[in-house]
């Protein structure tokens, strides 16, 4: 098992990085929300990860707090959530929302992440509640109301349910929040459904 890749970031992708480990490149996939908090490629970053083994190859998953990867496991043990799906819920919303959604009940909000229906939202609520409540995610009030990680998610969530697809509102978000001076989540989404109207014109 490995617990943990350190080394320079290489690449950065739409849902994936690539680390190199003393010329040796790990890819691994990551949450859409961990994009914006990775460093420069070539600075050194360290991704606390989960191996996923099926017939057909070996699956790396990587995470930049242990509480993500925390999570991130306990949706595989939720019935019918695998990897996509789980990793589809904390792309689109942040660990500390998701935390707070499931003790508060909130299934609306994590029926918004792809290949998640309110059935299984409701599920995942179900098992995990109790579970949930156990883990310690540090200054989780304020950072679910604040934060640049937090907007940043936050406006991506809503673009999402918008119909937009998860790569694109990511990317829209990222490129006005370069633009904007400490941005706030209406700021950023409104500049960013300006920005993707003009894209698909």
């Amino acid at each position: 098992m490995i617990a943990f890749i350190k080394g320079n970031l290489y690449s950065v992708h739409t849902d994936t990085v690539v680390v190199d480990v003393n010329g040796v490149g790990y890819r691994l996939q990551v949450p859409l929300s961990v994009i914006p908090r990775l460093p420069g490629t070539g600075v050194e970053v360290v991704l606390y990860t989960h191996m996923h083994m099926r017939e057909d190859g070996i699956s790396l998953f990587g995470f930049d707090t242990q509480e993500a990867l925390e999570l991130f496991r306990l949706l595989l043990g939720v019935s019918g959530v695998g990897p996509k799906a789980a990793l589809g819920v904390l792309s689109t919303i942040t660990p500390e929302n998701f935390s707070s959604a499931v003790i508060t009940e909130n299934a609306a909000l994590i029926s918004r992440a792809p290949g998640v229906g309110k059935k299984t939202a409701q599920r995942i609520i179900l098992e995990l509640k109790d579970k949930i409540a156990k883990i310690s995610l540090p200054d989780r009030e304020q950072t679910v109301l604040s934060g640049e990680a937090g907007h940043t998610a936050d406006a991506v969530s809503a673009l999402i349910a918008l119909g937009y697809g998860s790569a694109e509102a990511l990317r829209a978000v990222q490129e006005t929040g370069r633009e904007l001076e400490q941005p706030g989540v209406e700021d950023l989404i409104k500049l960013s459904l300006k920005r993707l109207a003009g894209n698909r014109v």
